[in-house]
């Protein structure tokens, strides 16, 4: 790709984006939702980076640093940066991930580079979220570019220099969600089998691998030992508590609409306040311990689930989270009061999605997001079809085993918690699948246009030979 069509990919999709704000600032709608004031607190708070445990301040262990210190640069340009504000330059950040996948897209196949490019600008969950002040849209642009890196690493003699890339970018991921401090499970052996070619032999691809890995160890080494020093133990994210007890387990036990979550929650702080209670007054006040607390709960309550519940959850949620468009997201966004299925009554499931459709059919926004989500249910299928063609040919399997690797990953990590926000790691795998599959039957059009033009030309010379024919 040449500068002046990098640079019109980015205006191009950063105009996108600005659009979509901008009409959800015309239409008075939200650009911000649970966590995103506790965000705005922590840039308030830096350097020191504090949030409110148990009413007093004290050093954030919950959540990454990263994007409080993007906040705070903002705060720091702009005086008092305003909701819109931040989502604008947020916008720009996104079109970065365009630029990202578009560059992953030819790393896997020249010809794909700008199908890739043109999804990614219009790509609905990209658009959506870059209006939300929140730290999906940084987190995916450090993650895809890492993404990139590997699979340039495969293609390229310098696998050291793009493996060292991929490793600060997924450093810097890591630093802004912890959803990645298990990664590297899945990444070793998917970058191993990506790399194993170009690095001659399987012990050298291993090692090698383990560089972008050792880097986001590097990356994480800092919060450790500041816990380690404050706390008492190397705990990188004190997330995983709250995440069990209050998502997971609800999740698992209702897995339709996670139902009960909000009488759950009520529960549990009931729960953890009476056992809390009874430690000594210095552990009551380490928020680690208090993890750890909340982590045994969430066990306990899933441990009362049967095994097919439990599997019957987990299925679920990846359905969920495979199949959900974000234009539920865009609904709340607008404040459309908009049902969806898991809050249409109903006694069954085919009683609730005949009120769905009716609904649907009577126009209105409902009925916009039901095609959008049957164009999603679509793209699955030609997606599929893409994975498949990938593991074909010999020369993109590595490719398309790693970014299934990559996409498996997040699946497993989120388990009932079927969101399209939490979809939003796997979309550049989803985005270079599509295209993969899309460029089939491009090619056989291609294919059936130059035989009938082949056929035109012979009926040509045959008509000039024999003009009496």
């Amino acid at each position: 790709m040449k500068l002046p069509q990098i640079l019109l990919l980015l205006i191009g999709a950063t105009a996108v984006r600005l659009a979509y704000q901008a009409m959800i600032f015309l239409m008075d709608g939200s650009f911000t939702m649970n966590d995103s004031i506790i965000y705005m607190n922590l840039a308030e708070s830096l350097p020191t980076l504090r949030e409110l445990f148990d009413g007093a301040p004290a050093p954030d262990t919950d959540r990454m640093p990263v994007y409080p210190y993007f906040l705070a640069f903002l705060i720091w340009i702009f005086g008092e940066a305003q909701h819109l504000t931040i989502t604008a330059a947020q916008a720009a950040v996104d079109s970065l991930t365009v630029l990202g996948i578009a560059l992953a897209a030819r790393a896997v196949d020249r010809r794909l580079t700008w199908p890739a490019a043109m999804l990614a600008v219009f790509w609905p969950v990209f658009v959506v979220y870059a209006a939300i002040v929140l730290t999906d849209t940084l987190f995916m642009m450090f993650f895809t570019w890492g993404l990139c890196a590997s699979l340039w690493a495969a293609r390229s003699e310098c696998i050291k220099t793009y493996l060292v890339a991929a490793g600060i970018c997924f450093g810097l991921a890591l630093m802004t969600r912890p959803v990645l401090q298990f990664f590297p499970i899945f990444l070793l052996p998917a970058l191993s089998y990506l790399i194993l070619k170009s690095a001659g032999s399987f012990w050298r691809a291993f090692l090698l691998a383990c560089l972008p890995i050792l880097i986001m160890g590097l990356f994480a080494m800092p919060r450790l030992a500041n816990n380690y020093v404050l706390y008492g133990a190397p705990v990188f994210s004190t997330q995983s508590g709250t995440h069990l007890m209050d998502f997971y387990y609800p999740c698992l036990a209702e897995p339709i609409a996670c139902g009960g979550i909000i009488e759950i929650k009520r529960q549990n702080l009931e729960t953890i306040a009476a056992r809390r209670a009874k430690l000594p007054p210095e552990e009551a006040a380490n928020p680690l311990m208090v993890d750890r607390l909340r982590r045994e709960l969430g066990l306990e309550r899933i441990a009362t689930l049967s095994f097919q519940q439990i599997t019957y959850g987990l299925t679920m949620g990846a359905v969920r989270g495979f199949f959900l468009t974000s234009f539920r997201e865009m609904g709340q966004q607008l404040r459309l009061n908009v049902n969806f299925f898991s809050t249409v009554p109903g006694k069954s499931f085919s009683v609730r999605l005949k009120k769905l459709f009716s609904e649907a059919t009577h126009g209105g926004f409902l009925a916009i997001w039901l095609g959008a989500q049957l164009a999603l249910l679509l793209s699955r299928l030609v997606q599929f079809g893409g994975f498949l063609q990938g593991l074909r040919n010999p020369d993109l399997r590595p490719m398309a085993v790693f970014l299934f690797v990559t996409a498996i990953y997040f699946l497993a990590v989120n388990g009932p918690i079927g969101y399209a926000k939490y979809r939003l790691p796997l979309e550049p795998a989803l985005i270079i699948f599509l295209t993969m599959g899309l460029s089939r039957p491009q090619r056989l059009w291609a294919m059936g246009l130059s035989r009938l033009q082949r056929l035109w030309g012979w009926q040509k010379r045959a008509t000039e030979k024999n003009p009496a024919a």
